[in-house]
Order: structure tokens, then sequence, then C-alpha cells
């Protein structure tokens, strides 16, 4: 009988124990899906994802690496306390009614002393494991430079250039990392010594009555006050030994609180902060000194009035533009490299908002269809997206514009930008298209093969207008005639910057910027 119950003890606390476990797991899956999907929300509303750039470091690592190292040390430490708070009641009770008040009154002020002393530390090793993720961040992305420019740097020869760089980064994070180790050991050696050093007090506080008190304790009470007391020293050792793990977390909650700051300060206006601009008379953010409208679908024209433009530190680049700009009519924008030819672009597309004047323009979208469209000079392809998935981005996979595209449409946006036969050449080599699951056979693709491709995305979206920014610095000046033709067939708009003088001639006027910023 006793064996049996003793053998279902022994399930239970098994079955008990594993339930706890499971259910620690469970919650720190749990809260990773609510972080992220909140971050998520957060990071791709309005180019969030663009403009915190200006702001912090590595928030692709503050939202991979920071938030799983969070849930799960969270998870941990909460495991470690579950049963801390329910020993220290039930134990603070006992010792007061079968020893004394002065029992718990000893045991909480020693380790009062001890959480006061842990906290001392951590403070320290707060600050340098911030620092350490930092570092971190900065070292992986080092080799994630290297390993998307790989083809660049091999034409360099920058081998030593390179590994001076990563070494040097790599010095500073294990000397910052020595730190952290330092004061981790002073951390473990302070929670060991009160964790150990409570089994002396434990003594210390059953022999208070023995020897001073004037009742005449058994060998079985003083055993039993001795149990009580080492219970109560085990539920703040609890606490005591959970500080490494929140050494542990604070660095990654400081910077996943960091990122959440950013987002709820409106990232969308971050160029406006600390903006001074020269010769800014009156203040260039006071409305309407400085106004961009979007005009119904109806009006189709780009109207800059008295528009000068600055880099977000404050610095001109571009003074008093006054341009209207009809659909069906088309800019080349020209000038010396960096006078601000693609800054105007990024000024027309709302995302620098360091300007004043007045920039009247189309909508961006016109039922569910780009009405503005832009090509960067290096295109933007996804490896792992299908050819259909690229022409029709950033259209999302299942959205009604992707059902709509044939095999027959794409075949012929292919033969329009001459990559019929680049990719039949692609679909003979089965490996690349089908045997690898990262399907990375955009990498295939020369830079000019990139280029056509993003303008059989241009042609399959048929916006009215078409910002081109480099768009055909890497095709032949044949190809390029074809390109524009066809936009102008399209009766897609162009606004193009360029150092072709050869450009020319696809445009209804060119706009030259010069070194005054004239």
């Amino acid at each position: 009988m006793s064996l049996g119950y003793a053998s279902a003890i022994i399930i239970s606390s098994g079955f008990l124990d594993s339930l706890a476990r499971y259910s620690i797991e469970f919650m720190a899956w749990q809260w990773r899906r609510n972080i992220n999907s909140q971050l998520h929300s957060k990071y791709f509303h309005h180019q969030n994802y663009y403009y915190i750039l200006f702001e912090i470091d590595n928030p692709d690592q503050r939202m991979t690496q920071d938030v799983e190292n969070f849930c799960g040390t969270s998870s941990s430490i909460l495991y470690s306390c579950v049963t801390g708070p329910i020993i220290i009641t039930l134990y603070t009770y006992l010792t007061w009614r079968h020893i004394g008040y002065f029992a718990p009154l000893i045991i909480y002020s020693y380790f009062f002393v001890g959480y006061f002393l842990n906290r001392l530390i951590l403070s320290h090793i707060s600050r340098i494991t911030f620092i350490q993720d930092k570092l971190e961040g900065n070292f992986r992305f080092a080799h994630a430079r290297v390993r998307a420019s790989s083809e660049m740097i091999a034409f360099y020869k920058g081998d030593e250039a390179e590994k001076d760089n990563i070494d040097e980064k790599f010095d500073v994070l294990l000397k910052n990392k020595l730190s952290i180790v330092h004061w981790h050991w002073a951390l473990t050696a302070a929670s060991n010594f009160f964790t150990y050093f409570g089994s002396i007090v434990n003594y210390i506080v059953v022999a208070i009555p023995v020897l001073w008190g004037s009742s005449v304790y058994s060998v079985s009470e003083v055993s039993s006050n001795s149990f009580l007391c080492l219970q109560l020293v085990y539920g703040f050792s609890l606490f005591l030994n959970v500080s490494e793990l929140f050494a542990q977390t604070a660095g990654s909650t400081s910077r996943i609180a960091q990122l959440l700051e950013t987002f709820e300060n409106r990232p969308a206006i971050l160029f406006l902060k600390n903006f001074k601009a020269e010769d800014a008379e009156p203040d260039p953010f006071v409305p309407p000194t400085r106004y961009m409208a979007e005009s119904d679908s109806t009006v189709d024209f780009f109207h800059f009035e008295n528009v000068t433009v600055y880099t977000p530190k404050g610095q001109i680049l571009l003074k008093n533009l006054n341009l209207r700009l009809e659909q069906g009519s088309s800019v080349l924008v020209m000038g010396p490299s960096g006078v601000g030819k693609s800054s105007l672009l990024k000024v027309i597309s709302g995302l620098w908002c360091s300007y004043y004047g007045i920039i009247t323009r189309p909508p961006e979208q016109i039922n569910n269809r780009w009405n503005i469209f832009f090509m960067p000079q290096r295109p933007y392809l996804l490896n792992g997206y299908s050819v259909k998935e690229q022409l029709t981005y950033p259209h999302p996979v299942r959205s009604s514009a992707h059902e709509s595209l044939s095999d027959e449409k794409v075949a012929e946006l292919l033969e329009k930008v001459q990559l019929t036969g680049v990719f039949q050449r692609l679909e003979k080599e089965k490996k690349i298209l089908e045997e690898d699951n990262n399907n990375m056979w955009v990498d295939q693709l020369s830079p000019g093969e990139k280029q056509l491709l993003s303008f059989a995305r241009l042609f399959f979206h048929r916006p009215r207008f078409a910002l081109l920014d480099e768009a055909t610095c890497h095709l032949p000046q044949e190809t390029e005639v074809k390109m524009y033709e066809e936009c102008r067939a399209l009766g897609i708009s162009v606004i193009s910057v360029g150092h072709r003088d050869s450009l020319a001639v696809h445009h209804d006027f060119v706009l030259r910027i010069f070194a005054d910023h004239n």
C-alpha cells in the first residue's frame, strides 16, 4: 500500500513538472507570436522599415534574435519563480508561528542585502549586454555584406581589407564579451555566497531561542524549526539564482523597448527631427510653406511650386524648383553626381520630408492599380519568387492582380524586354529552378538582365507615371531605346534620372541641376 502510494506521488510529481514545463514553453511560443505580430505590423506600416534605419541599429536582429532570447529567457525566469512566492508566503507564516517574529525578519534582512548587491551588479551587466547585442548585430551584418557582395569583393581582390574590417569588429565584440564574463562571475559568486551562507543563517536563527529563550526545545523541535528556516531560505534562493537570467534578458528587453519607442515616435517624420535648413526663412515645416497634396484620380500632373530640397541634415540640394509635368510628357533630370537628382525622386515619392514649397502630385494608386511606379538603379528582385511573382510585385502573391496574370501574358512581357531566350536557358537548367529549395535563379541574371526584368514589371503594372533612377545604366543604347519607346507606346510618362546624353531624345524636357543647386 505504501509502495503504491509512493509510486503515485512520484508519477504525479513527474507529470506535473512536465506539464509545468510544457505550459511555460507554450507561453514563450505564444509571447513570441504576439510580439512579432505586433512588431511586423508596425515595421511594415507607412515605410517604417525605411525610416527607422536612421534612428536605430539592426532592426532585423531586434525582431528575430532579441525577441527569441527575450521570450525564451523570460519563460525560464517564470518557471524558476513560479513556486517562489508560494514557498516564501507559506514558510514565512510557519517560521513566525513556530520560532518567532525574529526568524523571518532575520532571513528577510539577509536576502534583502543580497538583492541590493545583485541589483548593483545587474545594472552594469544590463548596460554592457545592450552594447554586446549591438556589436553582435554589426558583426553579423558585416558577414552578410561580404556574402551579398562576394563577387565585387573578389574582383577587387579585397580579401585582406574585408578580413581586417571583420577582425576589427570581432576584436571589439570579444573585448566587450570579456567584460560580460567578468561581471557574470561576480553575479554568480554573489548569488552562490548568499545561497550557501543561508544554511549558516538558518543555524543562527534556530540557535537564538535555544540559547537565549525561556522555553526548552527537544531535538525533534530543533530539527523541525531548522527545516522551516531552510525552506524559507530556499524560497529566496530561487529569486537570487535567476539573477543571471535577468542579466541575459536585460539587453534584449532594452533593445526591443527602444524599437517600440521608435515606432511610437512616428518614424514617418524622423527627417524633421533636429532639422535646421540653410537660409530657411520662414520655418520650412510650418504649412503652407511645406505641403504635398495628392490630387484626385481625374488630375494627372505633377506641379512643383517654389520647391527647395534639403538633405535630412539641412544641406541645400535644389533651389526654387518650379515645374509642371502633365501626363503624356516626360522629363529627364541631369547633373553632376551628388547634386540631388535621386533626392528629388525621394521627395516626390514622399520618402523625404526635408523640403519646403508646394508639391502637387497624382495619387499613388487608383482602383488598386499603381499610378506612380518607381524603378531604382539596382532592381529589387527576390529570391524564392517565381517569374510571375516578380512581375506582379509589390502586389501580394494572393492578390487578384497576381491571379489575373496568365502564362501567355508572362511570355509576352518577357518577349517585350528581350528576356525570352534567357528564361528558356534557365528552364533547361532544372537544378536552378526546381531542385534548389531557395529558388536562387535571380542570382543567375546579369545586372542588365535584372534591369530588363524590372522593365517587364513596369509594363505589367502600366502606371501613368514612372520614376526611373538610372534604370537603364546597365543596358546597351539600342535596348535602352526600345524600353523608352515601349513606355511611350503604353502611355507611361517618365521622370528619369540619368547621365547619358542619349536619354534626352526620349524626353520632352531636360531639367539640369548645377553644382550651385540651381
